[in-house]
């Protein structure tokens, strides 16, 4: 999953109106943590300690859970987490695109996705200055992304 970036450009609205970007396929991992004082620490130790490197994470309340998403590189990642006791309910594909200024880059890839028919999940900001975008389809959003790149 981890590989160089295939290059892209980018283009929504007026002509001539273009945003270099380059995009990658990542994997965002959904871990519940436990109720309890440390528990986020103690993910990303657990991380630290197997040699993972996050490049991103956000977290919310999911009803009375706390939730958080984790980027990471390749889905074999979840079995370091799962054996840590950590509680992965779900697994990912996501694009992580990168250009200059992240909110305008996330304003014009939400567009182009949604104006093709294909809905965001989640939305996040990465470490490393990339937009980490999970969508219902990842299959037909890397097409639309692989149609960019020839614009």
């Amino acid at each position: 999953m981890e590989g160089p970036f295939s290059n892209s450009l980018l283009k929504a609205g007026e002509p001539g109106n273009t945003v270099p970007m380059e995009w990658e396929r990542r994997v965002d991992l959904s871990v519940i943590l436990e109720e309890k004082e440390g528990a986020l620490a103690h993910l990303l130790r657990t991380a630290r300690q197997a040699g993972v490197d996050p490049t991103g994470i956000c977290g919310f309340l999911w009803g009375s859970y706390p939730l958080v998403h984790v980027l990471v590189g390749d889905p074999e990642k979840r079995e370091i987490f799962e054996s840590a006791g950590f509680d992965v309910r779900a697994e990912s594909e996501v694009l992580v695109l990168r250009g200059e200024g992240q909110m305008e880059l996330l304003s014009r890839a939400s567009k182009l996705l949604t104006d093709s028919g294909i809905r965001l999940d989640i939305c996040y900001l990465t470490a490393d200055g990339g937009v980490a975008i999970g969508v219902d389809d990842f299959h037909r959003a890397q097409a639309v992304m692989d149609l960019w790149s020839q614009i």
